[in-house]
């Protein structure tokens, strides 16, 4: 049998060379699914509240823990989640510091500090009802704040204190029932023997004693039927944790419930923190690449002046000028919806043949194709255009221009019947091409140009007016 094995292992090193035995091993399957993603891979978000010691109920007198400075395994755990790469890991120490950062949280924190400070003012001046009162608000309004999470040591006083005011005012079932509560904060909450009141000490101790009866009870956080914090639109995944004596104890909020972890401490911390790491990774998803990105509708408009003229009409061309306001709806990537309004007044032909000025209406609305990069934006609209025209006075007598158009033109110069023409306010309709453009100067704000064309296929006044070119000028701004 070694023989044969000694004959393999020589077949071997023939087929892969000199140096297949000193071949570097292959990356880890962990390692391999997280070294190469990409950077806008969609990571589970995990979310680690910081560990709350429950060992401490089980010592007399426990030494003072450093927020900072937390157990080897739990460092151990942390750390090696946080090297998991498709992850986005959000330590303990960072999750106090969103707590703060919340909208409101200094200003409410300091009511809350207002409110206990008060409390403890009223029970050292023996107000027993109204400090227990004022220290249960102050308590509630810590807990809204999660500031147990910040600083547990200030939430455990507030509820030691409300629990010491409702001893001392003969409510004990009640007083009791909150100094659990306060160890339950605050583990290492304790009295002094000597120098705080006997009756209380006696009461904590009972308190403590009650909490280890049946073990150290699991935070609320640990329940598998109570609400859970888990996002699942956000993919955010919350974890809880606990010491108790020789384990870790995990709950995992996610968006689809509550999961339960156990590890216990072992001799090996950080062999302990590694596997709980391990167990963690292996229940949450592993991750998925970005969704395709989602077209985000925007609304421009713009406003400026506008000018054009008929290419068709019974006299020479006349300049049309006014204000314009337009108004691009980018529903999908390229396609947009545009309406736009002007409001212009016409000056006169070369040979004054019209008579009095002309106040045109124009409206368009129609699909249009925008296109951008960067600083700048296309756009081509392919849309239906009513015009209206105001009422034309036109003559091509010399006599006949020596009056105004509404003047009452005496017949033996020119005969108004004859010489002047006269046509009602029209509304014409038909098809228009209009292309534009536009540079972002600063912000949301931009300057753009337009040119359009259309032509009339009804008219209600055959006045001889067709095909209006123009274009807009103005400042635009992006709504949304």
């Amino acid at each position: 049998m070694r023989r044969a094995l000694a004959a393999l292992a020589a077949l071997g090193l023939l087929i892969g060379g000199p140096h297949a035995a000193d071949a570097a091993p292959r990356d880890s399957d962990v390692a391999r699914l997280t070294g190469g993603l990409p950077a806008d891979f969609r990571r589970p978000r995990v979310v680690i509240y910081p560990l709350l010691d429950q060992a401490a109920l089980a010592e007399a007198t426990p030494a003072p823990t450093d927020p900072t400075a937390p157990p080897p395994v739990w460092a151990a755990f942390v750390s090696a989640l946080q090297h998991y790469g498709n992850l986005d890991v959000v330590p303990p120490i960072a999750t106090r510091k969103q707590i703060t950062r919340a909208a409101g949280y200094d200003k409410s924190l300091a009511l809350a500090n207002e409110m206990h400070a008060l409390g403890e003012e009223e029970y050292r001046a023996v107000r027993l009802e109204s400090a227990a009162r004022r220290l249960g608000a102050a308590v509630d309004a810590y807990l809204d704040l999660q500031h147990d999470v910040v600083d547990p040591a200030a939430v455990g006083r507030a509820l030691l204190f409300r629990g010491l005011a409702l001893l001392e005012a003969g409510d004990r079932v009640q007083a009791e029932a909150v100094l659990r509560r306060a160890l339950m904060v605050d583990p290492h909450l304790r009295l002094r023997a000597g120098y705080d009141r006997p009756e209380s000490v006696a009461a904590l101790d009972r308190a403590r004693e009650a909490l280890l009866a049946a073990g150290p009870p699991a935070p609320d956080s640990f329940s598998l039927t109570g609400d859970h914090r888990g996002d699942a639109s956000r993919r955010t995944w919350v974890v809880f944790a606990r010491r108790v004596e020789g384990r870790v104890e995990l709950a995992i909020h996610g968006p689809t419930g509550v999961s339960l972890e156990v590890q216990p401490m072992g001799s090996d911390a950080a062999d302990a923190g590694e596997r709980l790491a391990s167990r963690v990774w292996a229940c949450l998803p592993f991750g998925s690449p970005p969704d395709a990105p989602r077209h985000r509708p925007k609304l421009f408009l713009d406003a400026g002046f506008e000018g054009f003229t008929w290419l068709q009409g019974p006299v020479d061309p006349f300049a049309n000028l006014g204000v314009g306001l337009n108004l691009s709806w980018v529903a999908a990537p390229y396609v947009a919806l545009d309406l736009h309004l002007g409001l212009t007044n016409s000056g006169r032909d070369r040979e004054e043949d019209l008579r009095g000025d002309v106040a045109t209406i124009r409206g368009w609305l129609g699909p249009g194709f925008h296109w951008d990069a960067d600083r700048f934006r296309a756009t081509a609209t392919v849309g239906i255009e009513i015009a209206s025209p105001g009422a034309l006075t036109i003559t091509t007598d010399a006599d006949c221009k020596l009056f105004g158009a509404d003047d009452n033109v005496p017949r033996a110069l020119c005969d108004p019947e004859v010489d002047i023409e006269r046509f009602e306010r029209a509304v014409m309709v038909g098809p228009l091409l209009a292309l534009g453009g536009a540079v972002r100067l600063v912000d949301q704000f931009y300057f753009t140009a337009r040119l359009a064309i259309s032509k009339d296929l009804y008219s209600t006044e055959d006045n001889g007016l067709g095909w209006p070119l123009g274009g807009h000028v103005g400042l635009g701004y992006r709504l949304y």
